[in-house]
């Protein structure tokens, strides 16, 4: 058991690494070859991607809570094909009004280009989602890691031959995009061909199971909207108030913000499923660990800002607006990390999704209220979403933490001292805060024992 954990950790993480290395390059080249304009538009398709999962209604999460734990051999995979084709149907339909609605109502042409893409996106992107989750839940992960390796590859070949080759386009890298997502529901389909070549028999019962896989994924499809409207609602206010440009500059600095949750999410793939089979007394025991080995490695991450302030400002200096900004988003990596790593892991796992629905909608309803408040300050708005994502993540951990019967408030104050000095070392440039902030994160080190136990 622990031998195929550490490979498929190593795997995972492996992928996410190249995959980590391939965003960073690309976040370092498109805003300096695309200009701010075009690049701000390639930032809104991307933004509207992320809304992509209301069009399957909770049909793919419920396959996901449904399969968790399950090895691919067991799988009903006539059924499976079954549930394909009717997403497949569905998709189709989704995409179709999309594009129809916005070519009737828009009449900027570059966002009529963006949706245009985005019912295709539709299309292809759920499709590939439900092969991953077929893969990530039967701890399929080495097939997983593969398939997304090569999807990051294939977009980062295409996008810099665009870029070098002279089409300096967000409707170049749009195109690239989805490209790729051919590119790997073409692997996907070949990797799940027991799957895919099965026959449509039992039209009944792919209804009835298809019911039944949006009724229990309904909860956590919510769950997840009401988290990506966390940080949509602020940019789409920014986008409103704003304009295009800016939008642009602030989604820049989320993007390098979120780096570091692409190596994170590696390790989460390979959790659901390990706590899915193991039993609750470990999954009790492993819980402190992984919650102070993530704070630990996170926040010493937090500490990349300041090579990659420097760095991308004299790389990017029509961007130098977005680095003032970053100093208030960084830590937001931290937020999403713990939350995505452990309370949304674990309580998928437990099968709280109505939990994760109140916790999401609960910070969507403050942040509306925050961002009411603070609207006229793109400062103050950008600092709604930084606080927001903080109470999102600390509800989630704070509920965790009661269930399974651990300490939380001690733990969260030195967590908000960390982030606030490191805040206040970033926007200000008083790096006299690094040491401070540095001495802050080694004595937390040294308050757990698991961790002291390495150094001493």
């Amino acid at each position: 058991m622990q031998k195929e954990v550490f490979k498929n950790v190593s795997y995972s993480v492996g992928a996410n690494i190249i995959n980590f290395l391939a965003a960073t390059f690309i976040a370092f080249i498109m805003p300096r070859f695309l200009g701010v304009a075009e690049y701000a538009y390639w930032q809104l398709y991307s933004f509207y991607v992320g809304y992509k999962g209301i069009a399957h209604l909770g049909f793919l999460d419920g396959i996901y809570l449904k399969y968790g734990g399950k090895c691919y051999e067991e799988l009903d995979k006539q059924l499976l094909h079954e549930q394909l084709i009717l997403l497949f149907v569905m998709e189709c339909t989704f995409g179709f009004i999309i594009i129809s609605i916005s070519s009737i109502l828009l009449v900027d042409s570059n966002k009529q280009f963006v949706f245009v893409s985005l019912g295709i996106a539709v299309v292809i992107y759920l499709l590939n989602t439900f092969f991953q989750f077929i893969l990530q839940t039967t701890n399929e992960i080495i097939a997983y890691s593969k398939c997304v390796l090569i999807e990051r590859v294939i977009y980062a070949v295409l996008v810099i031959g665009m870029l070098f080759g002279g089409i300096k386009s967000f409707k170049g890298m749009i195109i690239a995009d989805l490209l790729a997502g051919c590119c790997t529901l073409a692997i996907l389909m070949y990797t799940c061909k027991g799957i895919v070549n099965e026959k449509f028999k039992d039209v009944s019962r792919a209804f009835s199971e298809a019911s039944d896989n949006i009724k229990i994924g309904s909860k956590l499809l919510l769950g997840n909207i009401g988290g990506t409207l966390i940080i949509g609602s602020a940019r789409q206010m920014i986008e409103i108030y704003w304009g295009i440009e800016t939008f642009g500059k602030i989604s820049l600095a989320l993007s390098i913000s979120n780096m570091l949750m692409v190596l994170i999410s590696g390790i989460s793939l390979v959790l659901y499923p390990m706590i899915k089979n193991v039993s609750r007394d470990r999954v009790h025991s492993l819980y402190p660990f992984l919650l102070c080995s993530a704070k630990i490695v996170i926040m010493w991450g937090l500490l990349l800002y300041f090579p990659c302030e420097k760095i991308f400002t004299w790389w990017l200096p029509l961007y130098k607006e977005s680095f003032l900004y970053m100093a208030l988003l960084f830590p937001i990596c931290l937020f999403e990390g713990l939350y995505y790593l452990l309370s949304a892991t674990y309580l998928k796992a437990f099968r709280k999704e109505k939990v994760l629905l109140i916790i999401n909608w609960l910070t969507v309803l403050v942040e509306i209220i925050l961002l009411l408040l603070a609207r006229n300050s793109l400062i103050c708005i950008v600092l709604t979403i930084l606080i927001s994502l903080g109470l999102r993540c600390y509800l989630g951990l704070g509920y965790l933490s009661r269930i399974l019967n651990q300490k939380f408030w001690k733990d969260f104050l030195w967590d908000i001292f960390m982030v606030s000095c490191f805040v206040y070392c970033a926007w200000t440039k008083k790096y006299i805060c690094v040491f401070i902030y540095v001495i802050s994160l080694y004595l937390y080190m040294m308050r757990n024992k698991q961790w002291k136990d390495l150094f001493i």
